[in-house]
């Protein structure tokens, strides 16, 4: 499993804490890395975070515009789809793994 974080410098506390416990994840085999909103194009990432399953099915978490959690909404249309891993590739290719992100500068801003 994979996971790539687009996340905003200085971190907020859901961020902090997500570094903390990442290592939990990373000793089950995840790799994770984290990516400083502010090195990519905001025109190169989707609106709302989203999860893909086995490159196929993309279950999208929305949220109103103030924070609050909105429900889910999934698709396996292939456009929507190939929209998504195109995404994850550009954002993962970016992204810092985390052992080199806990020690960045990003984490001290």
């Amino acid at each position: 499993m994979t996971r790539a974080r687009v996340v905003t410098v200085p971190h907020v506390d859901y961020t902090r804490w997500g570094l903390s416990v990442a290592r939990h994840n990373i000793a089950k085999g995840e790799k994770i890395r984290w990516l400083p909103r502010h090195l990519i194009d905001p025109d190169g990432l989707n609106a709302d975070d989203y999860w893909l399953f086995d490159d196929d099915r993309v279950p999208f978490i929305v949220f109103e515009p103030g924070g609050r959690f909105a429900g889910t909404a999934a698709t396996r249309n292939p456009r929507i789809v190939n929209h998504c891993r195109t995404v994850r590739d550009r954002v993962w290719d970016m992204a810092i793994p985390h052992g080199l992100y806990v020690v960045s500068e990003y984490t001290s801003a």
